[in-house]
Formats: C-alpha cells, structure tokens, sequence
C-alpha cells in the first residue's frame, strides 16, 4: 500500500473520530441542557413538568442519535460511493470481483462485503448480478445481438451461464424475452 494510501486513510480515520468526538459533545450538552429545563420545570411545580421533561429528553436523545448515524453514514458513505462508481464503471468486466474493488478503494474484502450489505441492502454479487442483468435486457432490447455476443459485452465468459443466470433473475430466457418485446412473457 502506498504512502499516499496509508495518509488518506488515517486521514479518513481521524475525521471519523473527530466527527464522532463532535456528535458525542453535541449530543452530551442537548442532554445537559434538556436536563437543566427539565429540573427547572420541576421546581416551579407545574403538573406537566414531568412530561415536558421526559418529552426534553427523548427529543436531545433523537437528535444525539440523528448525529451519531450522520457520523457513522458518512464514513461509510464515502466508502460505498467509491466502490459503487468503481463498479458502476466496470460491471461490463469479466475479472470484476468484491477482492479487486476493495483493493482499488484500499480496504479489506471481508470490510467492503459486510458494510456493502448491510448499507446497500443487497451483496456485492447481487448489485454486479443486478447491473449486468439490467445492460442485457437493454441490448436484448435494442440490438440484434447473439445472447452469447450479449454475455460478453456485459461481464459473462460463458454464455450458458449467462443464459442460466438471466433465466434465474429474470424468469425467463433471454432469447424467450426479446421475442416478447422486451417484457417477459
């Protein structure tokens, strides 16, 4: 990894906690404060004193929350927007792999699987599968192209896997699908 590298990412390190440190801070004076009016409601007897209070406390705890997920979607924000302009780039190569785009966003596989599901909602395979499988139905679409010249302008060495997996996703073949005008049938 280069120098260059390893000083973007603890520079990406140290504004995370700077970040969290903030939001932390942040979030510790709303309670403080959510705290004092609450006490002073108190004092003054009032019958909703309680419930303003409790109503204080849940609103400082929201917003401490808000903060703590903005820090922590940044991080990863930046993170997966990397990886998905990589693989928006890219999809249409048959070597595109989880390994590979961790490697060009300088973090580990088993880092960018975990938080790309967890983030994104799909796996890895599932959005490169998805992007693929949405190029194919436009080509099936638009241009006269063997399926197996389509298999390989989209990121498939093998055209019978292509057929299978666009069988799977898409719930027919691709040859029963430009026959139905683009629409499965």
């Amino acid at each position: 990894m280069s120098l260059e590298a390893i000083a973007k990412i603890r520079a990406a390190e140290e504004s995370t906690e700077q970040s969290k440190a903030e939001a932390k801070a942040q979030a510790q004076r709303l309670a403080a404060d959510a705290e004092r009016e609450g006490r002073a409601l108190l004092e003054q007897g009032k019958e909703k004193a309680a419930a303003a209070a409790a109503a204080a406390m849940r609103q400082a705890e929201e917003q401490a929350a808000a903060l703590r997920d903005k820090a922590s979607s940044s991080q990863y924000g930046t993170l997966l927007g990397q990886a998905v302009d990589y693989i928006d780039s890219h999809f249409t190569d048959d070597n595109l792999s989880l390994n590979l785009v961790a490697r060009e966003i300088n973090i580990s596989a088993n880092y960018l699987s975990a938080v790309f599901s967890q983030e994104m909602g799909v796996t890895f395979t599932e959005y490169v599968t998805g992007k693929r499988m949405d190029r194919a139905r436009e080509l099936l679409r638009t241009t006269d192209q063997r399926s197996g010249e389509i298999a390989f302008a989209v990121g498939y060495r093998d055209p019978h896997y292509f057929s299978f997996l666009f069988k799977k996703t898409q719930g027919c073949p691709p040859r029963d699908y430009r026959a139905g005008g683009g629409r499965k049938p």
